[in-house]
């Protein structure tokens, strides 16, 4: 079993409620535009955006060292892992958003 401290919990924990409210407000603002039926494109859409949100956070986030650059940029596969993972998180709350507007 692996221990987790209480400060990596902490960060895990905001980062999918990052996803989660991100990717409802994307898909909220791009449902509220329609006047017709919303379609199940916009999800996608807003699932994206979220992806696209957290993952930007993640690497802004690792190339500030005590409040300077550093040197050289961050890891990209952190990145991307935290991409795919938001987009997970993000893809429910941004489907029910969807059966709002519908």
């Amino acid at each position: 079993m692996v221990k987790i401290s209480l400060d990596k919990r902490k960060t895990v924990i905001l980062v999918v409620v990052l996803a989660a409210s991100s990717g409802a407000y994307l898909t909220a603002l791009v449902s509220r535009r329609s006047r017709h039926r919303v379609g199940w494109h916009r999800a996608i859409v807003g699932m994206l955006g979220s992806g696209i949100v957290v993952s930007l956070f993640v690497w802004f986030g690792l190339s500030l060292t005590h409040g300077t650059l550093t040197k050289g940029p961050p890891d990209w596969a952190l990145a991307l892992w935290a991409f795919m993972w938001a987009c997970g998180f993000a893809f429910v709350p941004a489907v029910l958003v969807v059966w709002y507007y519908r």
